[in-house]
């Protein structure tokens, strides 16, 4: 798909399991990808609480801006400021815009290797999402 409107469930794990599978399996190169209803992630109850829709969202906007993705970081904060993630960036996201109640990720195309766009964080950004994912659905 060249565009995905994600109108679908609306608790935290939800959200981040239908943009995981959807962003990265589902959604063409350089397409846009809108996450709405979001301004409702901390009114659900759902999963353990620490996996809130606006914190992965935030840390990965951190990442795109600080350039702080996996040893490429540019900046180096001082002490006592230095960023620390939750949440690994799960590659190919080129940007993040938000307004009221939603947000637009943008894709990376082919072959483009600048900031977010560097796939090899996929596979291990996967694997960590997914099995957080069975976890939560098992009740874990």
């Amino acid at each position: 798909f060249d565009f995905i409107i994600d109108d679908g469930g609306h608790t935290n794990m939800q959200q981040y399991n239908s943009f995981l599978i959807l962003f990265q399996h589902a959604l063409l190169p350089g397409g846009i990808y809108v996450l709405e209803d979001i301004s409702v992630c901390r009114s659900w109850i759902d999963g353990d609480g620490e996996h809130v829709t606006m914190d992965w969202i935030k840390d990965w906007i951190e990442m795109l801006v600080m350039g702080d993705l996996p040893d490429t970081g540019t900046a180096k904060p001082k002490p006592g400021y230095e960023f620390k993630p939750k949440f690994p960036f799960p590659g190919n996201i080129k940007s993040i815009e938000c307004s009221s109640g939603a947000c637009v990720f943008t894709k990376c195309y082919l072959h483009d290797d600048r900031g977010g766009c560097r796939n090899r964080y996929v596979n291990e950004s996967l694997q960590f999402y997914s099995a957080l994912g069975t976890a939560q659905l098992a009740g874990g």
